[in-house]
């Protein structure tokens, strides 16, 4: 970069300074990162029960304001795939049950 700063102080055509603005623009995403948006940690009381209780004490937060869109969204997908772990969990119980029932 500081060569091409070099060459647009020597000469201010508007190539070179076509070419310190390109430069300048490489630079700036290490000299000056983007902030990324973060979520502060939310807490809600009564999330237990069934994924259906669960979905409903976040819709509710949701309503009165305590999360944003965004945080439910998270939180709902945290449900489901959370209910999707526990299918599995139960589909290889069953699965081991029948294994065992069989014969020899």
């Amino acid at each position: 970069m500081r060569e091409q700063w070099e060459v647009y102080e020597k000469d201010r055509t508007p190539l070179a300074g076509s070419v310190a603005l390109d430069a300048a623009k490489c630079a700036a995403a290490h000299v000056h990162p983007r902030l990324t948006p973060t979520d502060s940690p939310i807490r809600l009381s009564g999330l237990s029960g069934s994924p259906t209780e669960q979905s409903q004490r976040v819709l509710d937060a949701l309503a009165a304001g305590q999360i944003s869109p965004d945080q439910a969204t998270r939180t709902m997908r945290a449900i489901a795939l959370h209910r999707r772990i526990l299918e599995a969990d139960e589909l290889l119980a069953r699965v081991k049950a029948l294994e065992e029932s069989l014969p020899g």
